[in-house]
């Protein structure tokens, strides 16, 4: 049995994470694979904090044991494979209730389960992660396959709940969460800066920690049970990184729990389309049109050809170092550009700079007796300081743009969960066609 969960949380609490983690915990007997954290479409309006929607499958495991986290000090394991099914109507009992005793209220929260005795097509997550699907559709794909839904509020949970078993984890990195109900205790800027960088320097992590401008990244900003959440490839290895982590800088632990996601895919990418459509992402090849130009709060904009069409880009303020590399853009140049097509406007996610236009400069000549610069009497009208010599015309030079092709992101604090870091490309992914 799949299980999907989604729009648990609120802006003022909770995690679905730590609603998968309970149900990890009770099911640690019959749990096959990694339970799973799926980002989705990062633009649509009604999303939920992070956008992330959890999956669980359920049965009569068998294979190796696979350590998923611990509860205190105890580990919790899972079967690398499905026997066979293992299932009643307590089992989805359990489920409703656990969402029912952690989901935040509100206008805004409308949980959604999903059961499914089969895999959910693939589509489904495609579509999930680069559009904006209505609900309908998704109670008329469920319904098809005979599975069954649960929905609190308006419901609209169902639509990430059903897409999160879809996914085919493929590719995908790791992520270790630990928790302390209801919130973990709270720790000075320099605590936290301490552990984040303790887990970047290991060498097992990725984006944990924005050294230049001092944030960690591995906290989250909002009160939730999550204590802190570490990305990483290899899942062995963040499980004992976790626990060192706590042992070290006494973090409490009521429970651990590594989920298999599809944060730092670039999932959500799609390279060169016809057409931009609202709310989606993408990577364009493209000319620029326009000089950048700032406007106040430190956001830059400019102009991009695609496809014979004029395009707006933008790198906001929270991009921080990244827009000094925008703001040295010139009319010419080429760039493939990585980013949400939202209100018309591409907002930068990262940029590749293809290729750097020549660009010249008026300067005073050279005296061509003396080899001095001349200096400037007057329009048309050039002296040599030493001589006397005149000279009617200027000289043109090649101006060093300070600028050379290449890869240029934002910085980690910048970075969407499902943006692709650099320094993972060809990792994660076979990176050819987007990269």
């Amino acid at each position: 049995m799949f299980i999907g969960i989604d729009d648990t949380d609120s802006p003022d609490g909770m995690c679905t994470t730590y609603i998968a983690s309970k149900l990890v915990d009770h099911f640690r007997d019959r749990l096959i694979g990694y339970p799973r954290l799926v980002r989705l479409n990062p633009n649509i309006k009604y999303k939920t904090r992070g956008n992330g929607a959890l999956a669980i499958q359920v049965g009569q495991g068998g294979g190796s044991k696979i350590e998923v986290g611990h509860v205190h000090e105890t580990p919790v394991f899972s079967n690398s494979e499905l026997k066979k099914e293992q299932w009643s109507p307590d089992d989805m009992e359990k489920v409703i209730s656990t969402v029912e005793q952690f989901s935040e209220s509100g206008d805004n929260t409308n949980p959604g389960i999903v059961f499914s005795r089969v895999p959910i097509d693939p589509e489904l997550y495609m579509n999930a992660v680069r559009k904006e699907i209505e609900m309908v559709k998704i109670e008329k794909l469920l319904k098809s396959i005979d599975a069954e839904f649960v929905k609190f509020g308006n419901g609209r949970g169902i639509i990430g709940a059903a897409s999160a078993i879809s996914w085919t984890e493929n590719p995908h990195t790791f992520e270790v969460l630990n928790y302390s109900f209801p919130a973990g205790r709270r720790r000075s800027i320099t605590e936290k800066l301490e552990i984040s960088n303790y887990a970047e320097s290991t060498g097992l992590t990725f984006d944990s920690i924005d050294r230049r401008n001092r944030r960690p990244a591995i906290f989250p900003r909002e009160k939730t049970p999550v204590v802190y959440g570490i990305r990483g490839m290899d899942p062995d290895s963040l499980i004992r990184l976790s626990r060192d982590i706590n042992i070290k800088f006494s973090v409490e632990s009521e429970r651990t729990t590594i989920f298999k996601t599809n944060q730092a895919t670039d999932d959500h990418i799609v390279v060169n389309p016809p057409l931009l459509e609202n709310l989606g992402s993408y990577a364009i090849d493209a000319n620029v049109l326009s000089e950048p130009y700032s406007i106040r709060g430190g956001h830059y904009f400019l102009d991009l050809e695609y496809n014979s069409g004029r395009v707006r880009a933008a790198a906001f303020e929270p991009t921080k170092e990244f827009r000094s590399i925008i703001s040295r853009l010139r009319p010419g140049d080429m760039v493939r550009a990585f980013g949400s097509f939202v209100d018309e406007t591409i907002n930068l996610e990262k940029v590749r700079i293809s290729s750097v236009s020549e660009e010249y400069g008026r300067t005073n000549p050279k005296c061509k007796r003396c080899g001095i610069m001349t200096t400037n009497r007057g329009r048309n009208d050039f002296r040599c300081p030493s001589c006397g010599a005149r000279y009617s015309l200027p000289e043109y030079v090649r101006i060093n743009r300070n600028l050379t092709e290449g890869y240029y992101e934002v910085p980690v604090t910048a970075r969407r969960h499902l943006s692709m870091p650099l320094r993972l490309r060809g990792t994660v992914r076979d990176i050819n066609d987007m990269y």
